[in-house]
Parts: structure tokens; C-alpha cells; sequence
């Protein structure tokens, strides 16, 4: 019976990151578009040497929103970060390559899915380890401050 649970539950949890996760392809390879590549320091990391999951989530957000300005061409706010799963450490010294995404296009705001690869070398090719994923929303804002409600219709070209 407990094996029976953990199988359905794996399988709802397979099913969800297939719905949820777009970005993460199942070769183990990203998808959508490289934002940012970086290096893990010894500064942003805990006495065992694993890179805060802090500074992980700070550079999604960079990588998230540099993907969103990109759309909207205006002034973005974060506001929410949904479904974020760390799969393995990050190490000092790693490098990183983020990759994002577009999920949805709303009338103000954007959702974007981005993944986190370590990026290893050898003699032949590049492997890639899938570090990190989450959906990050960010609001498009007016000249006041305000959420853009004109972001969607101006993207499709129906708009102002």
C-alpha cells in the first residue's frame, strides 16, 4: 500500500512538473532562451560550500525579469514566485546558465518560467544538471505606478 502511494504521488508530481516546468526539456537539456550566465562565488554560499538557495532565487528573478522588460519594454515589479524547486546543490565555482521561458501573457502581468543548469565541460560537449526551476510573475506598471492593463492588447497589436 505505501509503495502504491508513493507511485501515484510520484506520477501526480511527474505530471504537474510536465504541465508546470516547460521550460526543463526531458533529454536533460534546456529549453527556451539563455538569460544569464554566471559563476557560484565563495561569498553567496554556506560553510559547507552549496550556494544559498537566496542567491539562487535572486538570480532567477535577474534572469526572469531581463526576459519580461524584453516583452513588456516598460517598468516590471516582481510579484510572486511560484513553484520553485531546488534538484541539487550548487557548488563554488560551478558555472550557471539560466533559461527562461514566456508561460502566460495577462493583461498587465507576465509569467515566466526559468530553470537553472550547471554547465560541466569536457573533452567533447557540454552536460547540463538541472539546478533550480520556478514561475516568476512580474506587473507591467504605467507612468504612476500602477499595473499596465494595456500590456497584453499591445503586444498582440490590438492596443494603444
Amino acid at each position: 500500500m505505501n509503495n502504491l502511494l508513493q507511485n501515484s504521488e510520484r506520477s501526480l508530481s511527474e505530471q504537474e512538473n510536465t504541465k508546470i516546468h516547460t521550460a526543463q526539456s526531458g533529454a536533460g537539456r534546456p529549453i527556451g532562451q539563455r538569460a544569464m550566465q554566471t559563476i557560484a562565488v565563495e561569498r553567496d554560499a554556506n560553510p559547507g560550500g552549496s550556494m544559498f538557495g537566496g542567491w539562487v532565487l535572486a538570480q532567477m528573478d535577474m534572469a526572469g525579469a531581463a526576459h519580461a522588460f524584453g516583452i513588456a519594454h516598460q517598468r516590471i515589479v516582481t510579484v510572486s514566485a511560484d513553484k520553485i524547486r531546488f534538484h541539487r546543490p550548487l557548488i563554488i565555482g560551478q558555472e550557471v546558465e539560466l533559461y527562461t521561458k514566456t508561460t502566460h501573457i495577462g493583461n498587465s502581468s507576465i509569467a515566466v518560467n526559468v530553470n537553472v543548469w550547471h554547465v560541466k565541460y569536457n573533452a567533447e560537449n557540454k552536460e547540463f544538471f538541472n539546478i533550480a526551476e520556478g514561475i516568476f510573475t512580474f506587473v507591467a506598471l504605467d507612468h504612476d505606478g500602477r499595473p499596465d492593463k494595456t500590456l497584453r492588447s499591445r503586444i498582440d497589436g490590438t492596443g494603444e
